[in-house]
């Protein structure tokens, strides 16, 4: 197996970004629209209740597929729709894209290489974001552009806090057990690896790694996270949320005791941050 690999794969392991779930039937009253953005060919889903009052635009949440290692895309699919619809039930628009440069089966170095040099120059899924909201814009006129949102779970929990550093549009953001340190969780040995390549994953950890851009925040953030998830170290959020608060931002966090990584997630965690996003509708019609 190559080197880079390997080291993929402990990440993975250290960090465990890709767990995934089985789909779910659509509900009788939500209904899907897939699209694709024309100069990525990304996917695009677009989830809304199918009896919207008429004339009334809804918030609309931004969420990226989970299970990258924090360097390489992933693509939205049935296995995301657990963590979609309950947002929808609750009266949300839901825009779920792609992440470019996903990493084929059994990847070469060379492969590895090339999947992260594409995903670093779109910014770690900021460019996809912003495709996704712009096509969204254009076929979802029930979307309300002044209540958006960005949530996510594990690796996209880390996108999610990405937008919230750099979209100043943005209204609020979750991010259910996400990675803060990106630092941390490529650890030396691959940053050094992919220096040696000419491929400068430091640096781009440098500009998004959300605990070294706290002072960027542009919304208020929502925190979610289990005692007894075992796929990163929880005081990681714990400071990231201290040192946010100490920046003057509005940073919520909230730990429950059981769950492990995703299933409290699921539950208790969607309802949690729904209730948030709630909070927040609230808080926005406020003179």
């Amino acid at each position: 197996m190559h080197r880079l690999f390997c080291l993929c794969v402990a990440l993975l392991a250290v960090s465990g970004w890709g767990v995934t779930a089985s789909g779910q039937d659509l509900p009788e009253g939500i209904q899907l629209e897939k699209h694709r953005v024309a100069s990525t060919g990304h996917a695009v889903w677009i989830y809304s209740p199918k009896n919207a009052p008429s004339g009334q635009q809804l918030p609309c949440v931004l969420i990226a597929p989970a299970g990258s290692y924090l360097m390489d895309g992933t693509t939205v699919g049935e296995g995301d729709m657990p963590e979609h619809l309950p947002y929808v039930e609750a009266g949300f628009i839901v825009v779920s894209y792609d992440l470019t440069a996903p990493l084929p089966e059994d990847p070469s170095d060379d492969d590895i290489a090339k999947c992260v040099t594409a995903f670093t120059a779109r910014h770690g899924g900021i460019e996809d974001a912003r495709d996704a909201l712009k096509l969204a814009l254009e076929k979802c006129p029930l979307i309300d552009p002044e209540r958006l949102f960005a949530a996510g779970h594990s690796s996209a929990g880390t996108l999610a806090l990405m937008l919230a550093q750099t979209a100043p549009k943005l209204r609020g953001c979750i991010a259910y057990a996400p990675s803060t340190d990106l630092h941390s969780a490529y650890g030396e040995d691959l940053l050094d690896s992919f220096a040696e390549l000419d491929i400068d994953l430091r640096g781009y950890a440098d500009r998004y790694s959300p605990l070294r851009h706290v002072a960027d925040l542009k919304c208020p953030v929502f925190l979610f996270h289990a005692t007894d998830d075992d796929r990163f170290e929880t005081d990681e959020l714990q400071k990231y949320s201290a040192a946010a608060q100490a920046a003057g931002k509005d940073v919520e966090r909230l730990e429950v005791p059981t769950g492990g990584h995703y299933d409290s997630m699921i539950e208790p965690g969607l309802s949690k941050g729904i209730a948030w996003l709630k909070r927040r509708l609230l808080a926005l019609q406020q003179p």
